[in-house]
């Protein structure tokens, strides 16, 4: 199984330019749609600000990288049994369950709560639509 440089290094460049700017923002939108507020100081109110909400999520979620290079072998592997549509289906599940796994086992059940799985989710689904697929 060889490594590809230029698909590899893409997807993890997608990783920092789309998954988790996406979270930041989808955590940001979930907040104000559910009304909660960011324990924060008072003094520091994080609001619709997406750069203060990437400075806050981007740091919890950077271990996650470790999924991309599952998934770019886990495309490989599909795309030479099956077909490339075949490899973008099992990514598009395989991304989210991954991602929200990994959650799961970093941080632990008490903090597996909608406020933080859903911006993942919906982050992770969109990474696994834009992931680059291997020849």
């Amino acid at each position: 199984m060889s490594l590809r440089p230029g698909a590899f290094l893409k997807n993890i460049a997608l990783f920092f330019v789309v998954f988790l700017p996406t979270v930041a923002i989808a955590s940001m939108v979930l907040t104000e749609a559910l009304g909660d507020r960011v324990h924060t100081s008072p003094d520091w109110e994080i609001g619709w600000n997406p750069l203060l909400w990437f400075i806050m999520t981007a740091p919890w979620l950077i271990p996650t990288v470790v999924i991309v290079p599952l998934l770019y072998f886990l495309a490989k592997v599909v795309t030479r049994r099956s077909s490339r549509p075949a490899a973008r289906r099992v990514l598009l599940g395989a991304s989210p369950t991954l991602f929200l796994v990994t959650i799961l086992v970093i941080y632990g059940p008490n903090n597996f709560s909608w406020d933080f799985i859903l911006p993942v989710g919906v982050s992770s689904l969109l990474f696994g639509a834009l992931q680059r697929i291997p020849d």
